[in-house]
């Protein structure tokens, strides 16, 4: 590599991947109430499955998927005339949840027969066949709401998760809207890690899900080691051999031959048989199933690890058509628009994706560019703050890129150098005023701007490039 537009290019396009990680997003806000009338009954045909009422005894929970009954959250205002608040909101979550084609969620008919009980929630487990039970509360005083919810293990009682939420309301509808989609946004990540955790512990037996679904996980969680890419595709081609049918698998698998690819050596990116296995399981997985936001939004991931950034952000896109509240595709979309000169609108994007789901394990990513583009925008402060949050979360060379340039924009002459001196130790090239005139040029569209910055790194910036050990960033 001889600039860092071109590490950035290799490394952080495979970071931005990292918001294919996660399988769901939430309900939209905009979508309407027909839509989670029609998405009830789809709800319902499927808890119609599992159990027609409480009595109905299944010892064994769902396995094919993650599955989950949605209790009736409890009204704790003193007021009668607020159980309908509990009961709809109770109703959107259910609808929200059963949008998701990679859960299996209980109708509500079937949850709102344990309304009013006390119920121990292994018994909801036995009696609705699911491994994971929503509880909460919903108090109203004056113009606002307070949610409450918490999500069980009901195999063993343990509170996997747990939050609460205070808005203010104007009406129910912006009440169901804005907790449901916080709510079903805050509560997926956790419901997967649970089942990774899961995985982990007990991976003989596993059902082809959780292997997928294990299998994504390792991949997330070092996304610069090729051994780990190479591991990762083993499993899943062997995991399609039992199942070639399953669209995910296929979806992952072409993420993994996306980072092989791009993780590879000059040798391996001259061959075009890792694209050409990348575009074959892009292609499965849509064919097998088009309407899923998180198909599209791996596919969006692996394009971007080729580069081809144009028809990566129409992945993304796509998946927002699909899901207008699908929080990774909007932070993946923001990311690709940092690159793309289109700060306003990359800043909109991260920032809502952040707000529906801001303890998404690529958060830390999403703040890194959201600080790029600040410190593009002129605001280094702002840039700072953001920076800082996800350089904590991890250090990655985006984070010591826009650390460097807040500190340097901001005249903070030993921490800038201090940043300097770091993004040495972790690249196999300095930071040199040619790399850095290339991603200046590629960012800044504003020409005042443009010399700005500049200026403040200038300093900073070596003629030579100096050789280091490549670290993963």
């Amino acid at each position: 590599m001889t600039a860092i537009l071109d590490w950035l290019n290799e490394y952080e396009s495979a970071l931005s991947a990292i918001a294919a990680l996660i399988l769901i997003g939430t309900v939209a806000a905009t979508v309407g109430r027909n839509w989670l009338v029609n998405n009830r009954k789809t709800s319902a045909g499927l808890g119609a499955s599992a159990a027609s009422s409480p009595g109905a005894q299944q010892p064994n929970p769902v396995t094919d998927r993650p599955s989950i009954a949605v209790l009736p959250f409890e009204n704790t205002s003193g007021d009668p005339s607020k159980e309908a608040v509990a009961d709809g909101l109770t109703t959107e979550i259910i609808a929200g949840l059963s949008a998701n084609r990679h859960l299996f969620v209980i109708a509500r008919n079937s949850c709102f027969t344990y309304k009013g009980r006390s119920v121990d929630v292994r018994e909801v487990s036995r009696e609705l066949g699911v491994r994971y039970v929503l509880e909460g509360t919903v108090r109203t005083r004056d113009d606002r709401v307070r949610v409450s919810a918490q999500l069980i293990d009901a195999t063993n009682g343990a509170t996997t998760w747990s939050q609460r939420f205070d808005v203010p309301i104007e009406d129910i509808f912006e009440l169901d809207d804005i907790v449901t989609a916080d709510i079903v946004a805050a509560l997926i990540p956790e419901l997967r890690r649970a089942e990774a955790a899961r995985a982990r512990e007990n991976p003989v037996g596993l059902d082809i899900w959780s292997r997928v679904n294990a299998a994504w996980l390792d991949l997330q969680n070092d996304l610069a080691n090729q051994a780990n890419a190479k591991d990762v595709i083993k499993r899943l081609e062997a995991i399609l051999e039992e199942a070639p049918e399953f669209a995910l698998a296929h979806g992952v698998l072409a993420h993994a031959y996306s980072l092989a690819f791009q993780l590879g050596d000059e040798e391996t990116k001259s061959t075009q048989d890792l694209k050409a296995k990348t575009n074959h399981h892009i292609q499965q997985a849509i064919t097998l199933d088009p309407d899923d936001p998180a198909i599209r939004h791996l596919a969006g991931a692996a394009l971007s690890n080729y580069r081809e950034s144009d028809e990566a952000r129409r992945s993304y896109q796509k998946a927002l058509d699909l899901n207008p509240d699908y929080a990774p595709a909007l932070g993946s979309l923001g990311v690709s628009l940092v690159y793309a000169g289109r700060t306003q609108e990359a800043i909109e994007h991260i920032e809502r994706a952040l707000r529906l789901s801001p303890r998404e394990p690529q958060a830390y990513h999403w703040q890194s560019h959201l600080a790029l583009a600040h410190n593009v925008l002129g605001n280094p402060s702002l840039a700072l703050d953001y920076a800082k949050t996800a350089y904590e979360r991890r250090p990655t060379m985006m984070g010591r890129v826009s650390l460097l340039m807040a500190h340097a924009l901001l005249g903070n002459t030993s921490e800038a150098r201090a940043f300097a001196d770091e993004l040495k130790s972790v690249m196999s090239s300095a930071l040199t005023r040619a790399s850095y005139t290339d991603l200046l040029n590629q960012l800044v569209v504003d020409q005042k701007r443009y010399g700005e910055v500049r200026e403040a790194i200038e300093p900073y910036l070596n003629d030579e490039y100096e050789s280091a050990a490549q670290t993963d960033a």
